[in-house]
């Protein structure tokens, strides 16, 4: 159980480092919109909460 629980916060930090670099290339203006942006920063914000929750 333990081991599991530490392979799905690997997986879901890695989920929050790509979304956060997908961010950063829109942001620069590689491709996207402002509600595109913003979508994507609520998924951020979804992310993180997943994780404080699976920390705990």
């Amino acid at each position: 159980m333990v081991r599991k629980r530490v392979k799905e916060s690997k997986g879901s930090i890695r989920e929050l480092k790509k979304i956060k670099r997908q961010v950063q290339d829109i942001k620069r203006g590689i491709r996207g919109d402002e509600k595109v942006i913003g979508l994507l920063e609520l998924d951020i914000k979804i992310l993180q909460r997943d994780l404080k929750r699976r920390k705990r």
